[in-house]
Parts: structure tokens; C-alpha cells; sequence
């Protein structure tokens, strides 16, 4: 297995390296040995489906590698005598094994990590008794309860996990081998809210269902909103993408900027820029476009920084953790549906109501919908023609012309009004608003 595997050709595959690895001989070791073989299988499916996005091994292991698969506490037992340093990964440092962490890269474009600000999602190992109102945002059964948080949660966690042992976690007080003694889980998670809000903050996202809407010009209705979001601002780098013809689209778009006060300019000068504007198009085709370009992490860097982004249709889709809920036909191959991942839940624009008096018989957008949630747990926001949101670090308010249409796996939709903040519902167990 290791002579392929250190071929040339796999130094730049390493999706199909991980294949490789559970073909000739992780999986049928997997499934003599562990009870739930068939969900480590699984795990290393999407890990290879991740990895396709990568061109070579080398940057895959960067975001991706742990230090080893020793657990801390099997490396940590030494002697007061013993002097040394024992490097691991923060996800194997519980914490109060060690008197001391050192968390490394922790400094800005290398924490949060870029792996886990484009994946959504990240579990904290929580017992259910333990679970605060605010966190719970999914609970399910595994081996143990867990807390599944979305976005850069998962990076969130790597400033609880020094802190708090999963034991201490579980108890009031836990009595260390060096005397000290455990935090209280509850203090724990109270720093890990304080801590790790500041992480991602910053960021301003002003997300268009529509750039045209019916009785109104070509970005006419959101102009305020646009004005207001770029207060203060001159250079708009424009992604043209998603669209076939890049150089008409780009005309229109800086004759329609130009008489907001703004200059638009390519996305190749997004170092120049002060703000980001994604149009809209074929969702398909702009994502590829960006990952072709290698332009999808800079522009989620520099957007998590700060600078303004304002989407529209497509533009706004691709800022959720995937484009799964676009309405597009896949006109063209993408590598990867993952998305930038700057919000946490899905976006499905244009959202239409179904006719009562139709007598068409096909799908309705909420069924499409619902199809998604049989296979996924992330939230959707339908938003209909002339309704946007704007996020400002971790508020995502509703505005515009009509309410908005919030989907959660096994509930019924809940209509949500302009002014809305959409984070007080969806950290609510029981939401709020009115239910169809």
C-alpha cells in the first residue's frame, strides 16, 4: 500500500489517497475491530470528498492533520521529577491533565483556522443535563449527548478544551493529580461565550434575495441599504462570476455603483478594495469560478477581517456553509458544494410561496426544502424577491420589503417579519414567530 501511495501522482491527489488507504486495508481492519466501523468509514468517505478541493497532500495536512492519535491523558502522566513537553493537538489536550497549555497559532490568518472557518459545523462533548438553553442548538443520540455547533464553533472549542476536562465537565469539583482543582463546567462555558464571541466578529454582510424586484430598477429597492453598508467607503472589488459574460455584466454593475458614489473595480484588486460585491447568476458557476481562481478563501479572510460584502442572489447563497440550497441548474462541474461558510445556516433566494390555485402538480420550494433537511440538519432562510439581511458579526437581522421563511429539520416553517433578528430564534428551542 505504501509504494502507491508515495507515488508521485498521489502527492497531489489526497482524496484518492484516502480511498487508497481504507481500499487496501483500513476498512476490513476497521470492521474486525470497532463496533461502529461502518460510521469511521463513512467520516473517511467525507473526508475524501473534502479533500478534493485540495491539489496537493501537503496543504491538505496543513488545515487538517492532528499531532497523533495519542489521547492526553495516556502522555501526560509524569513525575514532578520529569521535565518535558509534550506536543499534541488542542482537541487531545482536555485540559487538567497539564498545569500549563500553550496554544500555538494563535495569531491572526492562522487562528480561527481556514479549514474550520469554511466547514461548518463542530461538536463539544457535553452532558445533556449540562446543556445551556443558548448553545443547544441540536442535540441528537450518539454514544454520548453532544452539542453541535455551526460555523467556526468548531475553532470556538479550542479555547474550551484547555480549559475544562470532559470529567470536570460532568462534576462540580475534579481533584487533579497536582492538587488543583477543576473548574466548574458552568464557568467554563461562560468563558468559552465570552472568549469566543470576539472570534469571527467583525464581519458585515448585506445578503439581496434579488437585484431586481417588480416596479423597481436594477438594484433600486436595496439602494439605501447598500449606501448605509458602504458608508465611509470608495473601491468595491465586483465578482462578475456568476454570470457568462463578465465584461457586460461588470458595465452594468459600475454604471449602477457609480451612481451610489461608488467605484468598482476587478476582484484581482481586492487588496486595494474596501469593500466586496458578489452578483448574482448561476450559483454553479460562480463557486467553481471561485475555487478555480483560488479566490474563495481570500475573500472569506479578508470578509472575516472586516471588510464590507454585499451578495446578491448567487452572492448571497454562497456565503452559507454550502450552495445545496441554490434554486441553479449544476450547468457546470464543481469540485466541492462547500461554500464560504460565513453564516450558519442556508440560504434559498427568490423564495416562492406555493399557489393554492395552481393546479401544477410538481415541487414546491418548501418540499425542495424539506428534501434537504431529510439528509441535513443546517437551517434554511427562504428569502423572498425584495428581502435581504444584514449580518453585523453574529446578528442577522431581517429587512426589506416582505418577512422572510425559516426552515428547521422536523418543524413546520415560521414566518419571520422585517426587523427580525434571526440569531435570538434560531439559538431558541422553541423558536418564535408565527408558524404556518
Amino acid at each position: 500500500m505504501l509504494r502507491p501511495l508515495s507515488g508521485e501522482g498521489m502527492r497531489h491527489n489526497p482524496s484518492e489517497s484516502i480511498r487508497l488507504v481504507v481500499e487496501k486495508g483500513y476498512g476490513d481492519y476497521a470492521r474486525s475491530k470497532f463496533a461502529n466501523a461502518q460510521a469511521r468509514l463513512d467520516d473517511l468517505e467525507q473526508l475524501s470528498q473534502y479533500a478534493l478541493r485540495y491539489e496537493d497532500v501537503n496543504t491538505f495536512l496543513e488545515e487538517v492533520a492532528l499531532a497523533n492519535p495519542i489521547a492526553g491523558e495516556d502522555v501526560a502522566v509524569v513525575g514532578p521529577e520529569d521535565e518535558k513537553i509534550v506536543l499534541s493537538s488542542v482537541h487531545q489536550a482536555k485540559g487538567l491533565e497539564w498545569r500549563v497549555v500553550f496554544v500555538i497559532w494563535l495569531a491572526d490568518g492562522r487562528f480561527p483556522s481556514q479549514r474550520a472557518l469554511r466547514v461548518p459545523g463542530g461538536i463539544i462533548r457535553v452532558p445533556e443535563q449540562n446543556v445551556p438553553a443558548e448553545m443547544a442548538i441540536m442535540l441528537r443520540d450518539t454514544m454520548e449527548k453532544e452539542i453541535v455547533i455551526p460555523g467556526e464553533e468548531e475553532e470556538r472549542r479550542l479555547f474550551y478544551v484547555p480549559r475544562v476536562s470532559r470529567d470536570g465537565a460532568r462534576s462540580r469539583r475534579r481533584r487533579c493529580p497536582d492538587g488543583t482543582v477543576a473548574l466548574r463546567a458552568r464557568t467554563a462555558r461562560r468563558g468559552l461565550r465570552e472568549v469566543g464571541h470576539r472570534i469571527g466578529a467583525g464581519m458585515r454582510l448585506l445578503l439581496i434575495s434579488s437585484s431586481l424586484v417588480h416596479g423597481y430598477g436594477y438594484l433600486d429597492h436595496p439602494e439605501p441599504d447598500i449606501k448605509r453598508h458602504l458608508a465611509g467607503k470608495k473601491r468595491v472589488a465586483f465578482v462578475p462570476f456568476a454570470a457568462f459574460d463578465h465584461a457586460a455584466y461588470t458595465a452594468k454593475v459600475s454604471e449602477r455603483f457609480g451612481r451610489m458614489g461608488f467605484e468598482i473595480v476587478p476582484i484581482e484588486q481586492l487588496d486595494q478594495a474596501d469593500a466586496i460585491f458578489v452578483g448574482g447568476g448561476n450559483t454553479f458557476r460562480l463557486l467553481k469560478k471561485l475555487y478555480d481562481r483560488n479566490l474563495l478563501d481570500a475573500i472569506g479572510k479578508r470578509v472575516r477581517a472586516g471588510m464590507p460584502y454585499i451578495g446578491s442572489s448567487a452572492g448571497s447563497v454562497i456565503t452559507a456553509p454550502t450552495i445545496r440550497t441554490t434554486n441553479d441548474m449544476p450547468i457546470v462541474e464543481v469540485k466541492s458544494l462547500n461554500s464560504l461558510g460565513l453564516i450558519p445556516f442556508q440560504i434559498n433566494g427568490h423564495y416562492l410561496d406555493p399557489d393554492p390555485g395552481s393546479k401544477h402538480k410538481g415541487e414546491t420550494r418548501e418540499e425542495r426544502i424539506r428534501e434537504f433537511h431529510e439528509e441535513n440538519s443546517t437551517p434554511v432562510v427562504g428569502l423572498r424577491e425584495g428581502t435581504m439581511l444584514l449580518v453585523e458579526d453574529k446578528s442577522y437581522k431581517l429587512l426589506g420589503l416582505k418577512p422572510a421563511r425559516l426552515f428547521r429539520r422536523g418543524e413546520e416553517p415560521i414566518e419571520v417579519g422585517p426587523g427580525t433578528r434571526l440569531e435570538v430564534i434560531l439559538n431558541r428551542a422553541d423558536g418564535e414567530g408565527s408558524r404556518s
